[in-house]
């Protein structure tokens, strides 16, 4: 999503908050949350919907050999300037079992800075995620970063969660994932993304492209490859997003 106007917090020295922040959860032993998912940048333009879908396979690990493909359909909207919410539902499927419908979950997306105010570009997200199939809801909340460097950027989420209900244990987990994109053209962005957690430890090259349609509408995608590093981690995780906007 493309910044225009936002929601300013009164005060400037809540950066340096932010940024102690970021410092902390990146030295906290908690464990993170497994799964390849999103990284989400921190701008919000009100004026845009999106439809989106999202897919991610991997083929298993050395303990569990089963593949296992998650598919996900959603739709973002803005709220007001600097807040936008989006709506979801997820499907998954192990190996030759059954497609399940197994999750719906609702995002509000909150942008803090104007885009280039600060060093870096700061926002936050929150999620409320119901699991039909195992009866669980989940919370979670992330801070968003992005920070430039000439043609590169940086992409930070990190965050914490707390589950409860059905047979799960009510429990906090922490969150990192990122990617380091360079902007190649206005069209075309290599990148790297990483993604760490007791069971999912993985990087690997990502390719995305961002295409005008009209005027107020794109077309929005991005594929790659993810390895995991160690025998906890999937082997290969092939991942792809594709977002229509208008």
């Amino acid at each position: 999503m493309s910044c225009h106007g936002v929601f300013l917090l009164p005060r400037a020295g809540w950066v340096e908050a932010m940024r102690r922040v970021v410092f902390i959860l990146l030295l906290l032993p908690l464990p993170v949350l497994a799964g390849v998912g999103k990284v989400y940048e921190p701008y919000v333009n009100a004026s845009e919907k999106e439809l989106e879908y999202f897919a991610v396979y991997d083929d298993g690990d050395a303990s569990d050999p089963r593949h296992s493909l998650k598919q996900v359909i959603g739709y973002a909207f803005g709220i007001t300037e600097g807040v936008a919410a989006e709506i979801s539902a997820s499907r998954y499927q192990i190996s030759e079992g059954a497609n399940e419908f197994r999750s719906s979950e609702v995002e509000i997306f909150w942008q803090l800075t104007e885009q280039g105010e600060y060093e870096s570009d700061w926002g936050l997200a929150f999620a409320l995620e119901r699991n039909h199939i195992n009866n669980y809801w989940k919370s979670a909340t992330k801070l968003l970063l992005a920070h430039d460097f000439s043609q590169t950027s940086l992409l930070l989420n990190a965050g914490i969660s707390y589950s409860w209900g059905g047979g799960v244990n009510n429990e906090y987990e922490g969150e990192l994932r990122g990617a380091y994109v360079w902007r190649l053209s206005p069209t075309l962005s290599p990148s790297i993304e990483f993604y760490t957690s007791e069971s999912l430890t993985a990087l690997g090259p990502m390719m995305s492209g961002h295409y005008r349609l009209a005027p107020g509408k794109a077309l929005n995608w991005r594929a790659g490859v993810l390895f995991g590093v160690d025998t906890y981690s999937p082997n290969n995780v092939l991942k792809f997003e594709l977002d229509y906007e208008f």
